[in-house]
């Protein structure tokens, strides 16, 4: 069975690793931590520099490294291998063999950054003798769990609905993700509790001025009231043309979202199976679903069309400024809500 991140964990903390890792998947920020810990539980500072390796799979020649990963720690209890990109280093066959007969003085991870052919060796041998795990892209929905288990690990408590919102900001990437939640730690220091609030003040907004009440406004169709939030994010932020970007791109998610929850409104099922199958965090399917009745699923497939049109024109398909860019969307989205739903 693949192990989860908090397995390699506990078992570096605890000083039983395995002695070889095979971990592979599009997910790399979980590669990189189960590097990340090998190298602060596995090895002591003071011997990184004749028992702690890491090698590049491009770079390496195979028999070298395998020899490596054979040879025994200089002056201490164990040495550590790391080998990144492993599925790109020549002749790596050969370590069909550390699979078969690995070195009890040598802790080896040998890293992929997307799924190799596992019914070849010595991938096919590693999975079944290694230590392995996959670490695929999280759903959308279960990137608020993520970030409240992240918060947890460092001493942090997210209040309820600061985890969904900051995954709503996120996306899918547990990198990004990480970076916000490292910065809210740094903004609320010895307070141990996140707020939504916080999650709004990291991100240079507020509560009254935020993607998500721009969102509601557009929803609502109050053209007047989405331009004066809009105006505001604008101003407030460091980079207007990035920022132009960013909620151009959360717009996008949102509306996306919309439209899976469309086409889930007539089945029978629960309101978790909506959320899992729309990528909604469930803290904000009722929310989402009030939306969604200001919308013939024909309108909403037009608000996208446009949010595409207005992505296109900012990544340089037009000469127009970045906020007028923006104002035209707005005139157009919020004209599409009709509360008759349908």
């Amino acid at each position: 069975m693949s192990l989860s991140i908090e397995q390699i964990e506990t078992a570096f903390k605890n000083g039983k690793p395995a002695p070889v890792y095979f971990l592979f998947g599009e997910e790399t920020f979980l590669t990189d931590q189960a590097q990340a810990l090998a190298e602060q539980h596995l090895v002591p500072p003071a011997e990184h520099d004749f028992n702690y390796d890491v090698l590049y799979g491009a770079e390496v020649d195979a028999a070298a490294a395998l020899g490596l990963c054979r040879s025994y720690p200089m002056m201490g209890a164990r040495r550590v291998v790391i080998v990144r990109d492993f599925d790109k280093m020549r002749g790596n066959t050969l370590f069909t063999s550390l699979a078969d007969a690995p070195n009890p003085a040598c802790v080896v991870l040998l890293m992929c950054r997307a799924k190799p052919k596992l019914n070849a060796n010595p991938y096919r041998a590693l999975k079944q003798k290694a230590a392995w795990g996959e670490f695929k892209p999280l759903k959308t929905h279960a990137v608020a769990g993520w970030i409240k288990q992240y918060a947890r690990s460092h001493g942090y408590k997210m209040q309820s609905g600061a985890d969904a919102t900051l995954a709503e900001m996120t996306g899918a990437s547990l990198a990004q993700a990480a970076s916000e939640c490292d910065k809210l730690f740094a903004l609320a220091g010895d307070r141990k509790e996140v707020t939504r609030d916080d999650v709004f003040r990291a991100a240079g907004q507020s509560a009254e001025a935020n993607p998500f009440v721009l969102q509601e406004h557009i929803v609502k169709g109050c053209l007047s009231d989405a331009q004066r939030v809009l105006d505001r994010l604008l101003q407030q932020a460091s980079q207007p043309d990035s920022e132009a970007h960013r909620i151009v791109a959360l717009l996008l998610a949102y509306f996306s979202k919309l439209l899976r929850l469309a086409r889930c409104r007539h089945q029978r099922i629960s309101e978790n199976q909506m959320a899992k199958a729309a990528g909604v965090p469930p803290f904000f399917l009722r929310e989402y679903l009030s939306a969604l009745g200001g919308f013939r699923t024909g309108r909403l497939e037009q608000a996208f069309s446009y949010l595409l049109a207005a992505d296109f024109e900012l990544k340089g398909g037009a000469s127009r400024e970045s906020a007028l860019i923006l104002t035209l969307l707005l005139h157009r989205l919020t004209a599409l809500p009709d509360r008759r739903g349908r």
